[in-house]
């Protein structure tokens, strides 16, 4: 649906997200329902951001019949995966609010900073340290908002990069602060990566899918996953450095899930996602 005939579209509605794309107005998505009902999609973005505050940008969702709650519901849903393909295609990740890459200590954040005495009781008020960035907001090239297009209109095709997915999530939890999460969203990858791998190597061997599972349930991420590699990939494993830090994400991992475990640290997170990277790039493509 060109510019034209958006004009003449009857309905409009305006969702605000509480993040920024770096789109044209002219990059225009379409969502074809079963109703037969065809909505057009496009970004309204600003010119600059700054932080905080930080509006989000508006989606235009334009069509010629009215939508109800469900078809917006399916908007949104395609809003997911064009935002899914948005941060694959471009490696940018989702930081406090704004989708951009920035070195670690280059994002908002309040630092609160509280002398005590020697027995830990605080002495005076609490001082505030705020780091504020301004930001301009360039516009997403031509290509790369047609592979976005073609990802979104695929959700199947991006199943496969769930792993980049993860581990982009993973480094945004850890430039948010969120050690924890990223822990978590690391170890995924990483357990989906090795769980590829085995069903791989297992169906090019006429493994059944039945023996497969069981592979990948009894030897994928329970501390033997130097075994599992060797055995699959003999000739290119990762070093031992990084085998051990990748095991020692997956213990980390163990104790949140199984154990309650609250602290994790910055130095914990890094390393784990570092180390992840590192083994998934040995493994990633078969």
């Amino acid at each position: 649906m060109n510019e034209k005939s958006l004009q003449k579209t009857s309905f409009r509605h305006l969702i605000p997200l509480p993040f920024y794309l770096k789109f044209l107005r002219s990059h225009i998505f379409e969502i074809k329902l079963h109703s037969g009902i065809i909505i057009t999609m496009r970004f309204l973005n600003p010119e600059q951001i700054v932080i905080p505050p930080a509006p989000g940008t508006v989606v235009a969702f334009d069509s010629d019949k009215k939508l109800d709650v469900d078809d917006l519901d399916k908007g949104r849903l395609y809003l997911n995966n064009v935002v899914r393909a948005y941060r694959f295609i471009t490696q940018e990740t989702y930081n406090n609010g704004v989708i951009k890459e920035l070195p670690y200590d280059q994002f908002f954040r309040i630092v609160i900073i509280q002398e005590i005495d020697e027995s830990g009781n605080p002495i005076g008020p609490p001082m505030y340290n705020s780091y504020i960035k301004e930001l301009k907001v360039g516009t997403i090239r031509q290509e790369d908002y047609l592979k976005i297009k073609e990802l979104a209109d695929s959700p199947k095709i991006m199943l496969k990069y769930l792993p980049d997915e993860l581990l982009l999530r993973a480094t945004s939890f850890l430039q948010e602060e969120n050690f924890r999460m990223a822990i978590l969203e690391a170890v995924t990858a990483l357990e989906i990566v090795v769980s590829s791998t085995i069903r791989e190597f297992g169906h090019k061997r006429g493994i059944s899918e039945k023996k497969i599972k069981k592979l990948i349930r009894d030897a994928g991420l329970t501390g033997n996953l130097d075994v599992v590699l060797r055995l699959l990939i003999p000739d290119d494993l990762p070093s031992k450095d990084i085998m051990s830090g990748c095991k020692g994400a997956i213990k980390i991992r163990n104790a949140i899930v199984h154990e309650g475990r609250l602290s994790v640290s910055e130095k914990e997170a890094k390393g784990a996602i570092d180390n992840i990277r590192l083994c998934y790039l040995h493994v990633v493509p078969l």
